[in-house]
Formats: C-alpha cells, structure tokens, sequence
C-alpha cells in the first residue's frame, strides 16, 4: 500500500495494527505525532508524562483498536484463503488452541512469506480504520493513496442519512388546511 515517501503513512498504519486495549496508542492528527507504550511496569512513568499532555493537548486522540473477534476473523479468513498445503494447515490448527493469536504469530513467524502476505492484510484493514476514523471525525489525510479509499467511505456514510426534507413542507404545528 504505502510506497516511496510515506514514511508518515507508513508510521502512521503501523500505528493502527499495534493498538490494543493492552497498549497505550493515541495520534495527534494535527501534529503527525504518536504516542505507543505497551501497559507495563516499566511503562508507568511514560504514560503518566503522556497522560498530562493529553489534557494539555487536545488534537490527541486514542487509536481504535481491531476488536479481538474481528482480528480472529481477519486471521481465519487469511488462513483459510491459503492453497491446500503445509501452511494454511499449520495455521488453521493454530486458531484451534487455547492461545489462537499467540499461536498464530508463532506459526508465521517460521514462514516468512506468509507473515509478508499476512502483513499487507493487517495494513490494509489498518489503512480501513485510519481512512473510518479520519471522516468519522473530519480530519484530511495527506495521502494521496487513501483518497479513494476515503471517498468511497463518505459515499457509504452520505447514503445511510436519511434524506433531508424542506423544512416549509413539514406539518408540524400547523393546521391540516387552509385558515
């Protein structure tokens, strides 16, 4: 998806496939800036800082994160999509354990292909989520390539608004006719 000279996009995707309700994500869009610490001990202190900024700043919002159901989703789909082989059998009998992401991981990191392809599917559902939170909350985004992608989703959203009636043709508190 991103190519030369969207380091900022880039940075930006990979923001979005990190968060998790176990990490402290959060995107200043007016600035580019990011913030991204996994909840730990050592962690506190860096979040504390963080956590004034926040209500100093108020551009900062929290990255979304993928619900973990739709990521089971995402990974199955990805996993089943996969030619009849070792692969796709080692990864589908992943998702069948008690810790399904933590297996999963796992098994694509012995199989480098397929964790490249299995990343371009996170970015793309990356790039979805950025492109949703960006006209949900009426921030232009500087890249060209996800233009499309934004404009495609103001169309969805423009169509699910019911449409717009003259307020001179309501009948609200007016009587039925002529006085």
């Amino acid at each position: 998806m991103a190519g030369k000279g969207t380091d900022g996009l880039d940075r930006l995707l990979d923001l979005f496939v990190r968060a998790s309700p176990h990490r402290h994500t959060h995107w200043n869009p007016e600035t580019g800036e990011t913030f991204s610490v996994r909840g730990r001990k050592g962690a506190a202190e860096a979040v504390e800082a963080f956590e004034e900024r926040l209500f100093e700043e108020e551009a900062w919002i929290e990255v979304p994160w993928l619900e973990s159901d739709d990521a089971f989703a995402m990974m199955q789909a990805f996993a089943s999509e996969l030619a009849p082989g070792r692969g796709r059998a080692v990864l589908l009998a992943a998702l069948q354990t008690d810790k399904p992401f933590r297996a999963f991981r796992a098994a694509l990191a012995s199989r480098p292909g397929l964790l490249r392809r299995f990343r371009a599917v996170e970015l793309e559902e990356a790039a979805e989520r950025l492109c949703q939170v960006a006209v949900g909350l009426g921030i232009e985004l500087p890249y060209p390539e996800l233009q499309e992608r934004i404009a495609a989703i103001r169309a969805e959203v423009a169509a699910s608004v019911p449409g717009r009636v003259a307020v001179a043709s309501l009948r609200i508190g007016r009587t039925g006719g002529p006085g």
